[in-house]
This record gives structure tokens, sequence and C-alpha cells, in this order.
């Protein structure tokens, strides 16, 4: 299984890399806004309620028409620094059936996905906010801090 990251500041960079050969699918990309605020305050979202603190101070830029192609064949070729998105082998084994418990995604898929971008960025910290369950018929998007408090 792959994951894929995205950077913003290098968006122009992707263009390049890619073989305009393949196929390509337009997608819209929801990335997090460059914001004096966060010079001084750490992008967050909670996973409760507060009355003194809002829910988050997430400022996201929504990019649509974004091309996206099929990775295979030169994903090895890319590199977050250079091109703003990595491929990166995970070695995590789920049945396609396990990805219907959320429990079990937030628990070992979220958990695994969110070690190995802390050692590939090596970060911090990072948070995994949500995930999305695709099928050929449906896009579960599933948050969670939504499916924490089940």
């Amino acid at each position: 299984m792959n994951i894929a990251q995205h950077h913003t500041s290098d968006r122009h960079m992707m263009d390049s890399a890619f073989d305009s050969s393949f196929v390509s699918i337009p997608a819209s990309l929801a990335f997090l806004e460059k914001d004096p605020l966060y010079e001084t305050e750490k992008p967050y979202r909670l996973g409760y309620d507060s009355e003194n603190v809002p829910a988050t101070n997430l400022i996201r830029q929504f990019v649509h028409g974004i091309q996206m192609q099929d990775l295979r064949g030169f994903a090895h070729e890319l590199t977050f620094e250079r091109n703003g998105i990595a491929v990166l082998e995970t070695g995590i084994t789920m049945r396609y059936k396990e990805f219907n418990d959320s429990k079990l995604v937030i628990g070992r898929y979220c958990n695994e996905i969110g070690q190995i971008l802390l050692d590939y960025m090596k970060a911090k910290t990072v948070q995994v906010f949500d995930y999305n369950v695709s099928q050929s018929h449906r896009t579960q998007r599933v948050s969670l801090t939504e499916t924490a408090e089940d």
C-alpha cells in the first residue's frame, strides 16, 4: 500500500515530473493556507468541544482541477523536497473489508501512517485528521475527531 504527501509551495515542480502520456483525472484538494497566524500559533483541530477555545484554527485553500496521474512506473523518482510529493511503502496489511471498521482503521492504519510520516519527515509530531475509504460506487470520508466520540 502506498501513501502520497503533497506540499503546496512545490506544486509547480510536480508538473515537470509527470509524463503526459498517462491518463489523468481532475481532482480537488485542500491545502493549509499560508497565514501569519501560524507564525505564532500551530495549526490545530480539537477533538472535543470547548467553551474557551475555537474548535480549529485551520484555514484551508481549495484548489480545483488538479490533474492526478497514475504514479506507477515512476513513483520511486519523486521526492518530497524536489517534487512536493513522495510515495512511501507502508508495509501495512489490511484486508479490503477491514476498512469498513473505523476503529480498526484509526487504531491500526492511521497510527501506522502517522508513524511512517513522523519518521520520513523527521518531525516532532504528526496528526492524522481524517481518512477516505474509496470504493467503486462511493467514497466515505471519516473525520477522526467525529469517530473518536462514537
